[in-house]
């Protein structure tokens, strides 16, 4: 998402994409508790974020490659994505 989003898609779906991430921390916690414990599954979770934190600079440089070769408007994606949320 970093990546590949429009900033204008990114700040508008913010609060929509954090809901995405607060139900997967959900799903990955439950099921990470149920095969590990909650002790593990915590630490499992800490990893996960931290090494998605670590990312952070290369998906900022990857983000301006994409972002410069683009090959649809914001507005035809914002319309793509507005339509899936009608089916």
């Amino acid at each position: 998402v970093l990546k590949n989003f429009p900033f204008s898609l990114l700040v508008r779906n913010a609060p929509r994409i954090a809901w995405e991430r607060v139900n997967q921390t959900g799903r990955l916690l439950s099921a990470a508790r149920a095969e590990f414990g909650l002790v593990r599954a915590l630490a499992a979770l800490a990893g996960a974020w931290l090494s998605a934190v670590w990312a952070i600079p290369h998906c900022l440089v990857e983000r301006w490659r994409i972002q410069r070769s683009r090959a649809i408007s914001v507005q035809e994606l914002s319309r793509m994505l507005n339509a899936s949320d009608e089916l």
